[in-house]
């Protein structure tokens, strides 16, 4: 719960799953000595932010067995269209498909769908060289034409190759995920990292969502994330950066309340205005909800 003694800041969670194994089939959940939860529905979530100011959201695909991915879709739309959230859907889609049309065109009915993520970095990802591959890119040139953003998953080593593809498509918004993937953080891995967001921070149509810590470090403390978090808003300026759960993954290493006391804490020294941009106002308008 916030500690502030002011009116809390509405919350707009960025980035987020739901998924119930009943109903669809989700690779990375099949093991069962994975931690992740295995259902994780909107009750669940809403549950998970209770005592915050939660007020929009916007789901990120969730790894469901691609040959669900449209369902995946029209789920989370009719959930939406029964209880509001989520308000924002990025949807997968694989550009490098000669069918890509048709699937745009089928995520594109459902009204709250705002971009689509493929996850690119090579330990989860069919090719390593989808960036540079020509098919690939004449797919990623196609979001324009449906109105929809691409959501970046990728190592901060793929970073030049995608600042190419965001400079030849300013038409295309890209919000890069999880504070850019800072695996590596030796002194020397950070370099890189910076280095390489500061490719994609020079184009003014890349954003970025501050969020999965956990999977970097599952010891995370306040302390060990706060200069990450204002690292990435120095590098991107504070009107291109969210604030995000990414639940229920990162649950496995804490709670929401946890992350959300330590973005509080970590933010307190930008102004009022920062802090509803970072919390609430950059994700309303950059997924448009």
């Amino acid at each position: 719960m916030s500690t502030s003694t002011t009116a809390p800041v509405p919350f707009i969670d960025a980035h987020h799953h739901l998924w119930d194994i009943d109903l669809h089939h989700y690779p990375g959940l099949a093991d069962p000595r994975s931690p992740i939860a295995r259902h994780y529905r909107l009750d669940d979530f809403l549950a998970d932010a209770a005592d915050w100011p939660l007020v929009k959201s916007v789901h990120v695909q969730g790894e469901i067995d691609r040959a669900q991915s449209l369902a995946e879709t029209a789920w989370l739309q009719s959930i939406a269209d029964e209880r509001g959230f989520p308000h924002g859907i990025v949807a997968y889609a694989a550009l490098q498909d000669p069918r890509l049309d048709q699937v745009l065109q089928a995520h594109a009915q459902h009204a709250n769908v705002r971009g689509i993520r493929q996850i690119l970095n090579p330990d989860q990802c069919e090719r390593p060289d989808y960036l540079t591959d020509p098919a690939w890119r004449a797919g990623y040139a196609r979001l324009a034409d449906y109105g929809l953003s691409f959501d970046l998953q990728a190592l901060p080593e793929q970073f030049a190759d995608a600042s190419a593809v965001a400079a030849a498509h300013p038409n295309v918004p890209v919000v890069v995920n999880h504070t850019g993937m800072p695996r590596d953080q030796t002194p020397a891995g950070l370099i890189r990292w910076r280095r390489a967001m500061r490719l994609l921070a020079d184009l003014p149509h890349v954003s970025v969502k501050i969020s999965g810590f956990g999977m970097f470090d599952p010891v995370w403390t306040t302390a060990s994330i706060r200069p990450l978090i204002l690292e990435t808003i120095e590098i991107f300026g504070v009107d291109r950066c969210m604030l995000a759960s990414n639940f229920p993954v990162d649950k496995v290493w804490a709670s929401l309340d946890r992350l959300m006391e330590a973005f509080e804490a970590s933010t307190a020294d930008l102004s009022a205005a920062e802090q509803r941009k970072l919390f609430h106002d950059n994700a309303e308008r950059t997924y448009r909800l």
